[in-house]
């Protein structure tokens, strides 16, 4: 007891707690500049992790060295006596000498501060390789000029699928990356409009003559060619067309060894950029021109990768790792197929419901690949799908900006903002519809023309929605994605028999698709055909054990099916299964909004009123869509509550803001281009 009280003695006369609470304040508001500090100079997410490591690290030096000095003498006042021993000699408890005096508090403080400062030295370091971020206003304006792209007068540049001559062996998937390399090259030429690879492979063996397929696609121009591989060698042609007249305006011949294949690729870029007197931008001559990997082999399997990932299949997907993780084996410093592990890494959230710690690993190599090489517009858009799987909305839409910075015409990038800046993401649909109609111009494809029609649908801009499908020639089962909108469409206006013959066929389109499955789920449910309802919904179930995030999970529908049914004690299983589901979205911020305005569907069929109106009010910013709450069955108990109505009229005035903005957006165009 005696040597407890003396310990505990020695804690106030060495001014332990003081010390202790001077550095936890101090480590408080390190912490909240180092949050700043990495958003805005848009450093990795791991950042502000490594400077909470560092404080607790300081930690126990700081309560070793405190407890070692000899307590604060304050202003005038004299040092506190030493204890006095037994016989009345006075001793030291811990007579350290020197090294007593070395460890004060004040450089226990010190030394915080050098924690803090080691974390600045290599933030800044980071930056200067790195290069200084954009500020926010200059990004939000360059991003504003880049979407004008879809309305400009450049040369738009069609690169159709180049043929594979090879006779050795099947060489497709060389012929294929030989396309794909000249397109990306293309495409890094801000004074072309260059259409997606997802566009122009639909034309691979079409018998179509040149100018009937620039007319599909709004060229003004088309390459064509082929490819021959034979050991070492290899030969590659290319034929540059006016789509109009379809005369050659270029064409070459390249014989050369296949180590000089991304030489080859960069000449061809520059040679038709000459042809169709396109100015070159700053940097651009040197981002074309720059190799992708000194190892042929690593190439290889980086190209084969790449296709196997670009048909988006579970399985191809998981082939796809696996060729980027050999690739990696032979160049650890191929930033293109760390981007490629990325991208494949992030598609099992974003297509197939995996785990959210896939989203992790895809953030892990996403950064590497930026990392590596800081001016490929690939491993920007690699690093934004991972952020954005991960739930860091604010940076992942900074990583997309910045990929159309280094390739204006990346329409991956392009689309991917779009979903960002929909009812998943900020909610300004008026922003989305600039990218997608920008995404659009560039891969005039089901997804992209689906997209936008769904924008239009959420803004109550029924009549654009449909104009949208005809026009893209998507109408009824040629593509699910064309499908959909027309779903949301017909459930905005109550028509129930057209929305479960629209959504039944939406889900035979994918049937693998346990995002499909779950939308169809809820629409049967809310057209009151109950055990179809129940049937989506574990169909979905099935094919996604992991969770599907919908606007209502299958796990809510069977929850709202057993409560129709009478069934209250699975209801409340289902529902509860489904609210924890929910709570690792908002945990991880990922789609915030729309997992909280689900959850307040799941707080009102469980009898908590107050706790679903507080869920509604998470999600308010975003609510862009009043259906949502009008035409929701669930939410009625608490129509007629002032909060209730409070929410809705809200989420009426900022889409009649956003559809003005839109008509308006429109109408500026149009005089523009007149």
């Amino acid at each position: 007891m005696f040597g407890l009280k003396r310990f505990i003695h020695e804690i106030h006369r060495r001014s332990v707690w003081q010390v202790v609470g001077i550095y936890l304040l101090g480590g408080w508001i390190a912490l909240q500049v180092v949050d700043t500090l990495t958003g805005a100079l848009q450093l990795p997410d791991w950042f502000p992790s490594f400077a909470l490591v560092l404080l607790v690290i300081g930690f126990p030096i700081v309560l070793a060295t405190s407890f070692v000095q000899e307590g604060i003498a304050g202003p005038g006042s004299p040092r506190t006596p030493p204890t006095e021993h037994a016989e009345g000699e006075p001793v030291d408890v811990l007579p350290w000498g020197t090294l007593g005096r070395l460890f004060t508090w004040r450089n226990a403080i010190l030394g915080g501060m050098a924690a803090f400062s080691l974390w600045g030295v290599i933030a800044a370091l980071w930056v200067l390789r790195m290069g200084v971020p954009t500020p926010a206003a200059e990004r939000g304006q360059a991003g504003a000029d880049i979407a004008l792209r879809a309305n400009a007068p450049l040369p738009a540049v069609a690169v159709l699928p180049f043929s594979d001559l090879s006779s050795e062996r099947d060489f497709a998937f060389f012929a294929d990356g030989v396309h794909e390399d000249i397109l990306t090259n293309l495409s890094k030429l801000s004074g072309l409009l260059v259409l997606s690879r997802t566009s122009v492979m639909r034309y691979r063996d079409t018998q179509k003559p040149m100018p009937e397929i620039a007319a599909e696609l709004g060229a003004t121009a088309m390459i064509g060619g082929s490819v021959r591989r034979s050991g070492d060698r290899v030969r590659i042609t290319a034929q540059l067309i006016d789509a109009q007249s379809d005369a050659h305006l270029w064409a070459e011949t390249y014989d050369r060894d296949l180590s000089d294949v991304f030489a080859v690729q960069s000449e061809i870029a520059f040679a038709v950029a000459e042809a169709l007197q396109a100015a070159l931008g700053p940097g651009e001559v040197g981002r074309v021109s720059k190799p992708p990997t000194a190892d042929l082999t690593a190439y290889d399997l980086y190209l084969e990768g790449r296709q196997a990932y670009a048909r988006y299949e579970d399985l191809e997907n998981e082939r796809a790792i696996q060729l980027f993780k050999r690739a990696i084996s032979r160049d650890s410093t191929f930033s293109g197929a760390w981007a490629g592990l990325a991208n494949a890494y992030a598609q099992y959230v974003n297509r197939w419901a995996g785990a959210l710690e896939w989203a992790d690993s895809a953030m892990a190599a996403g950064e590497r690949a930026v990392r590596l090489d800081p001016e490929s517009s690939e491993a920007y858009k690699a690093l934004g799908l991972a952020r954005s799987q991960a739930g860091r909305l604010e940076s992942a839409v900074a990583a997309y900006r910045r990929s159309l910075e280094l390739n204006p015409n990346n329409s991956s990038a392009a689309h991917n903002l779009g979903v960002e800046s929909s009812v998943l993401g900020t909610g300004r649909l008026d922003e989305a519809i600039r990218w997608y109609h920008l995404a659009g111009r560039l891969s005039p494809d089901p997804l992209t023309t689906g997209r936008l029609a769904e924008a239009y649908a959420y803004l109550g801009l029924h009549d654009r929605a449909r104009r949208v499908v005809e026009q893209s020639g998507q109408i009824r089962g040629a593509s699910p994605h064309s499908l959909w909108p027309l779903v949301l469409v017909a459930y905005a206006e109550g028509h129930a028999d057209t929305v479960l013959a629209l959504s039944s066929e939406y889900a035979a389109a994918e049937p693998r698709n346990a995002a499909f499955r779950a939308r169809a789920a809820w629409t049967a449910l809310w057209a009151g055909e109950l055990e179809l309802a129940e049937s989506h919904a574990r169909d979905a179930q099935r094919l996604a054990p992991n969770g599907v995030l919908s606007y209502k999970n299958p796990t809510t529908v069977l929850g709202s099916v057993a409560l129709a049914r009478g069934d209250t004690a699975a209801a409340r299983q289902h529902l509860e299964a489904s609210r924890r589901f929910l709570s690792l979205y908002i945990e991880r911020e990922r789609l915030r909004a729309f997992a909280q305005f689900q959850l307040g569907i799941i707080h009102v069929l469980l009898g908590r009123g107050d706790e679903a109106l507080r869920s509604l009010e998470q999600a308010a910013p975003v609510i862009a869509v009043p259906w949502w709450l009008e035409r929701e069955a669930a939410f009625d108990p608490l129509r007629g509550d002032p909060r209730f109505d409070d929410l809705l009229r809200r989420a009426r005035d900022r889409t009649d803001k956003l559809r003005r903005l839109v008509i308006e957006d429109e109408r500026r165009g149009r005089a523009e281009a007149s």
